[in-house]
């Protein structure tokens, strides 16, 4: 796709659905993406659904004939129901929140190396691993991967003694992103005092990073999902309206792919560190995920 080659039809373009499976003989899919003209997959949830061409009714009668049948346009994200949005198969023991955190880091610190890019980039980058799942914390967001004991934050579910998988005992919208903006930008958060130093330009930096490490903010956050349990309705509609702002300001600075670039070495470090799992005792607490940003 990337050389212009042209492998792929209209209606497949935006087909890069990713199927993770739990063995080699491939029984069970954990999320999926399909067209209008597909069956639901059968056990799954809906998660999200992109619309390809928001303009279509506009322009029905220009692009739209008899003799050319429309090409398809809702696109459907589905994932197993009772997981953690972003559990991975390496996730079989409950993982840590501040161990995730750590390693996280360690892997920012690792691919920036190896760039040449601005010394304060670097430091963005790594500054947003180390805050990047504050948002992890709220109780709501611990329930929601079946934590037992939710005052002892973990990243990642996994299973019990017993060996059952936790489930989730609460269901909600709440983005732990958005609650990671949240908590980085509170002016009662003065341990937070690395971000505090930082320029204009490099906090713009740090709080898109931190927000679009799941996809969204770009340019925004559906509506449904921007309230925080520890938050007015007026501050979390402030952050959700400045995150849109935000994005404009990055894209013009650094242009569309030069963003999306930035954005996916947090990405990179996030997804390398949930794919080896926790090889080490669970920490009790995420402490030390504040105090590496002090």
């Amino acid at each position: 796709m990337f050389d212009g080659v042209a492998e792929f039809s209209e209606d497949e373009q935006y087909d890069v659905a990713d199927f993770w499976f739990k063995d080699n003989q491939q029984k069970t899919q954990l999320r999926r993406r399909i067209w209008d003209d597909e069956p639901p997959p059968e056990g799954m949830v809906l998660i999200r659904t992109i619309d390809t061409n928001p303009y279509a009714e506009e322009l029905s009668e220009e692009i739209e004939s008899p003799e050319t049948p429309p090409t398809k346009r809702f696109w459907h994200w589905y994932v197993m129901p009772f997981e953690s949005e972003d559990t991975t198969h390496a996730s079989v023991e409950p993982i840590a929140l501040a161990e995730h955190t750590d390693e996280v880091v360690k892997r920012a610190e690792d691919i920036v190396s190896k760039l040449s890019l601005p010394e304060n980039l670097k430091q963005a980058i790594i500054l947003a691993a180390h805050l990047h799942d504050l948002g992890k914390r709220r109780e709501l967001w611990q329930r929601s991967i079946g934590n037992p004991n939710p005052s002892e934050p973990y990243a990642k579910p996994g299973k019990d003694a017993n060996e059952h998988r936790w489930r989730a005992n609460w269901r909600s919208k709440y983005r732990h992103e958005f609650g990671s903006m949240l908590d980085v930008i509170n002016s009662n958060n003065p341990h937070l005092r690395n971000f505090a130093q930082l320029d204009d330009e490099m906090k713009d930096l740090v709080l898109h990073l931190i927000a679009a490490h799941h996809g969204y903010a770009r340019p925004y956050f559906p509506h449904d999902t921007t309230a925080d349990p520890n938050y007015s309705q007026n501050e979390c509609d402030k952050v959700a309206l400045e995150s849109i702002r935000r994005y404009a300001r990055l894209q013009r600075r650094y242009g569309r792919w030069g963003l999306a670039y930035l954005e996916s070495l947090l990405r990179a470090a996030d997804w390398a560190a949930s794919a080896e799992g926790s090889r080490t005792a669970p920490a009790e607490t995420d402490a030390k995920t504040m105090e590496a940003s002090s």
